[in-house]
């Protein structure tokens, strides 16, 4: 139980002790009232962000794959450059890692930072 849970009930308890005067009663309630449902958006909040955590960790580790796959291909294109007229995937190859460099994180500020 969270604490404005327990802070709401103890606003509740206070409101039914002092019946008078009315007024001071209703707006312990409603102070209780909004704690919770503040308590209930908070938690909501919480759940929004440990999801996005999440997501933001798998996009990080895709990334650093595609990274990796990226400069492994660029190797072995270095590697096969003698070969080139004789390999049928080195254009689909150099087209491969033209379009993972536009896309890539930073590849904005890369591109400004050249031209």
């Amino acid at each position: 139980m969270s604490m404005a849970i327990q802070y709401a009930g103890y606003l509740e308890r206070i409101a039914a002790e002092i019946a008078q005067p009315p007024v001071r009663s209703a707006a312990l309630r409603q102070a209780a009232q909004r704690l919770i449902d503040l308590d209930r958006e908070n938690q909501g909040l919480q759940n929004e962000i440990e999801r996005l955590s999440v997501e933001l960790n798998e996009r990080e580790t895709g990334w650093a794959q595609a990274h990796r796959l990226a400069l492994e291909l660029e190797c072995l294109i270095m590697d096969i450059k003698d070969m080139a007229v004789v390999s049928k995937w080195w254009e689909s190859a150099m087209v491969a890692l033209d379009e993972y460099n536009k896309v890539k994180p930073g590849a904005a500020e890369d591109a400004e930072a050249s031209g």
